[in-house]
């Protein structure tokens, strides 16, 4: 039949493949506004609209540098997709998607709040906060502004200090490491237009640029169009 009823497999699998369309461009635009648009990511976005490819994704809020927990999603998932393809006699191919929840609030902990062990400080604790009015509580992260640059050489400046005061054996190699991680940080805040793109860029700069990896990267305020339909199938039933 060249057209199909409402409901059926067919007018199922055209809007699948026009959602990826959307999809693709939203992940086309993340990782050019990153500078992570590396040839792995533009071959894994070039096969979104293949009716064969499937998506396993993960999704997380752009934590202030974030803590391992999150990175593992990103792992795990990357390596079950070498799993599958590898025991893939058609070499259908899998996309490995992390999805930046960017509109939660700032006045979510971990969103704002990054930690260090160190024995320096009271409590045990470093703490690295981007600071907020009270009055800005209730705004998105994707609406707020990236760190000011004092707060940004604050931040540097006091793990800098951490790693001078810890009781780390190489303290010269930990002070290297750190200056490579922070260019990271310098290329992320550079180009991030928001508070939100400043941690998800930061992410997708370690794990596409220094990792690597083929994981592409979206923001969930991005996603309405893709996900149209099953906006309208909640509002339907609830």
């Amino acid at each position: 039949s060249s057209s199909a009823a409402p409901g059926t497999t067919k007018e199922r699998t055209v809007s699948i493949l026009d959602n990826r369309m959307k999809l693709k461009e939203c992940v086309r635009q993340f990782h050019c506004q990153a500078n992570t648009l590396t040839e792995k990511v533009i071959s894994r976005i070039s096969m979104l609209d293949k009716p064969l490819t499937r998506i396993f994704f993960s999704l997380h809020q752009p934590n202030l540098f974030p803590y391992s927990g999150v990175f593992k999603k990103i792992v795990l998932v990357d390596m079950l997709k070498e799993r599958l393809e590898k025991g893939d006699e058609q070499k259908n191919k899998v996309i490995n998607l992390f999805i930046v929840i960017d509109h939660d609030f700032i006045d979510e902990t971990w969103v704002r709040l990054a930690q260090l062990p160190s024995v320096s400080n009271s409590g045990g604790v470093l703490e690295l906060r981007y600071p907020y009015r009270t009055s800005q509580r209730w705004q998105l992260l994707s609406e707020l502004p990236s760190p000011s640059r004092e707060t940004l050489d604050l931040w540097r400046k006091e793990i800098r200090r951490w790693i001078i005061n810890s009781s780390f054996t190489d303290k010269p190699g930990l002070a290297h490491n750190f200056e490579n991680l922070w260019q990271l940080v310098e290329d992320s805040y550079r180009t991030a237009r928001s508070y939100s793109d400043f941690n998800s860029f930061f992410m997708s700069n370690l794990v596409n640029n220094i990792w690597g990896c083929d994981t592409l990267f979206a923001r969930l305020s991005d996603l309405s169009t893709p996900f149209k339909d099953g906006f309208k199938f909640l509002l339907y039933k609830f």
